[in-house]
């Protein structure tokens, strides 16, 4: 089997796990019991069997874990749109326009890559405060500069070229000649990008919930399940051994799409 199918048929169990989440999970993710708390994997009981077994609160592993991933792919997915989209526009502007403009705004960029992650999530949840979409916030704020840099290389190639300079000549303006001619030659290396981020995205999500900076509880997120699970290590290893591995082979399926997508659409790796 293709690495690049292989990874698809992961993200793809991922996604089908997430959207079907209600469904396929054999119980609520929130339902409290304490009687059955910290019960091993494969726990039979009168409400059901508990296949992953139960938390420190007598809740369903494998249904936070089910529930779980539409956190993780949620944000993933809205930081990459987000960082994308930002990112793309600000490096194509930079690069069309050049000069003082052009400068100011790559060192910008620099600027940004230079500050450490933790400390920019750190102060923007400081200011706006945890929660799903602040996540999405500090993820796309600290991401999109890599996008730029692309996108600034390509514009830079692209605006030369014979086909822009007779679309400038005809009278097109440069919104136009952006949108219509360069953004077609950007889009490719950003969609490369894109896809290689989204398994970065899923390990900055978890990073920031087991910090206590994403998604707040209760709602499920495989980093705070890992978080919850570090304190039953010695005594119930399958709290955070399933949400790692959750982790583990999500990020393994977006990067073997990921190469996948760049070996297509990357003439530099033909």
């Amino acid at each position: 089997m293709p690495s690049g199918t292989l990874g698809a048929a992961i993200l793809a169990s991922a996604l089908i796990a997430a959207l079907g989440a209600p469904y396929l999970a054999p119980q609520s993710p929130f339902a409290q019991d304490l009687i059955m708390r910290l019960r091993p994997p494969a726990t039979h009981a009168p409400g059901g069997t508990y296949w992953l077994g139960t938390d420190g609160l007598g809740r369903d592993v494998l249904s936070r874990l089910v529930f779980g991933a539409r956190a993780s792919l949620i944000v993933a997915g809205l930081a990459v749109v987000f960082s994308g989209a930002l990112g793309t526009a600000v490096g194509m502007v930079a690069g069309y326009y050049r000069g003082r403009i052009g400068a100011v705004l790559m060192r910008f960029v620099d600027t940004v890559l230079s500050i450490p992650f933790l400390l920019l999530a750190i102060a923007v949840v400081a200011v706006l405060g945890p929660s799903l979409l602040n996540t999405v916030l500090v993820l796309g704020l600290t991401r999109w500069p890599r996008y730029a840099r692309v996108a600034f290389g390509q514009t830079l190639a692209t605006r030369t070229r014979e086909f822009v300079e007779a679309a400038r000549a005809l009278g097109s303006r440069d919104g136009r000649l952006m949108r219509r001619h360069v953004l077609p030659d950007v889009l490719p290396s950003a969609v490369v990008v894109a896809t290689l981020e989204i398994g970065l995205m899923i390990v900055f999500e978890a990073a920031l919930s087991f910090l206590g900076l994403g998604v707040q509880p209760p709602v499920p997120s495989w980093g705070s399940m890992l978080a919850d699970g570090r304190n039953y290590l010695a005594t119930a290893w399958w709290l955070a051994t399933f949400p790692g591995l959750a982790i583990m082979l999500t990020v393994l399926g977006a990067n073997l799409v990921g190469d996948a997508v760049r070996d297509r659409l990357d003439p530099r790796v033909r």
